[in-house]
């Protein structure tokens, strides 16, 4: 479960940019996930418009997760992860629109999905 956010989280990126993903998730119980409470972490890119494949990877658990939540400007609780996804990986020109699954795994088995769409700006400026 992602507290607080809507099913669908939107942000943009400039394009030739890395995407960072943030969020905050936590156990059925309603307490934020730590570094214990995830075994793994893999993503999934596609083209928002024909569900096209682009990427896929996992992050290290340790690298992503945060055991305290840090500070942002989306509400005055805060985030526990953030990962981002390095433009060689997303890598399409101009206007574009990616769709980007986050799957955390429990020790438990379960599996919690955040969902992403996100929008990126072509720089008129760059040939």
């Amino acid at each position: 479960m992602i507290s607080n956010y809507p099913l669908v989280i939107e942000d943009s990126i400039i394009e030739g940019q890395d995407c960072t993903l943030q969020g905050r998730f936590e156990s059925a119980a309603g307490t934020p996930l730590t570094q214990a409470g995830v075994t793994s972490v893999s993503y999934y890119v596609y083209n928002y418009e024909d569900s096209t494949a682009i990427a896929n990877g996992s992050f290290v658990v340790a690298s992503v997760i945060y055991d305290g939540l840090q500070q942002w400007s989306e509400d005055c609780t805060g985030y526990n992860f953030e990962a981002t996804i390095p433009w060689a990986k997303l890598n399409e020109d101009g206007d574009f629109i990616y769709w980007i699954e986050v799957l955390l795994t429990t020790p438990g088995g379960e599996t919690i999905p955040a969902l992403y769409k996100i929008h990126q700006h072509a720089l008129l400026s760059l040939p």
